[in-house]
């Protein structure tokens, strides 16, 4: 279970979380709302450890009710961004060894590889990523980054950008690795995928805290 206590954040002169608390259990799935510049991504990015919070505030985190410190919630995060990052002049081949490596997933290239196949992306691996539509982009990264073994996984509007069929095909395999694992899942979207889930917490961000609606 991840719980964050007393959120404080401001970017660029405006607060965007004050003495927010985020809380997830293991084996759920939620869906995280609000207006659009209302501070998902922004919250995606400081948990992920892309945004630091000032070691002055007042910010607690806790992991299974065991204290950590923010720098170092990024060990348990999954952050799939709605933009994903990948080298659009290498192969979509070399874009897969290069983020086994980065993230240490060497052992997974196989289910990497599977997941390719099922989105129907293979034969397309030699060709460069400039190449790719977003769809092919995001069958890419998503077809690779949901086999890294984090306990918190962010999907931020990502499957926005696959066809239904694909969507299918993850949410699949998301919905076994919640039955088989401890995952717990935060994800944005303005698609119906949500749909795929047993149960669903809708948080919505709401004058700068999180509200369970």
């Amino acid at each position: 279970m991840l719980e964050i206590v007393n959120l404080n954040f401001s970017y660029e002169n405006k607060e965007v979380f004050h003495n927010a608390t985020f809380v997830i259990k293991e084996n759920e799935v939620v869906h995280l709302r609000g207006d659009n510049g209302v501070g998902k991504t922004t919250f995606y990015k400081i948990i992920s450890g892309i945004y630091n919070i000032e070691p002055h505030l007042s910010t607690e985190v806790y992991i299974n009710g065991e204290k950590i410190e923010m720098e170092n919630l990024k060990n348990y995060v999954n952050y799939l961004p709605s933009t994903p990052y990948l080298f659009d002049y290498l192969s979509g081949f070399e874009n897969i060894d290069y983020l086994l490596a980065l993230f240490d997933m060497e052992e997974s290239r196989d289910k990497v590889l599977d997941n390719i196949k099922k989105l129907d992306l293979f034969d397309s691996l030699d060709c460069e990523i400039f190449k790719y539509s977003l769809g092919m982009k995001a069958k890419l990264y998503i077809g690779v980054m949901i086999e890294r073994k984090c306990p918190i996984l962010i999907i931020d509007e990502l499957m926005s950008n696959l066809d239904k069929d694909s969507q299918n095909i993850i949410l699949e395999k998301l919905n076994r690795k919640l039955h088989e694992s401890n995952l717990s899942i935060v994800m944005s979207s303005h698609t119906s995928e949500f749909s795929s889930f047993e149960e669903i917490k809708q948080v919505r961000i709401v004058d700068k805290r999180f509200v369970q609606q």
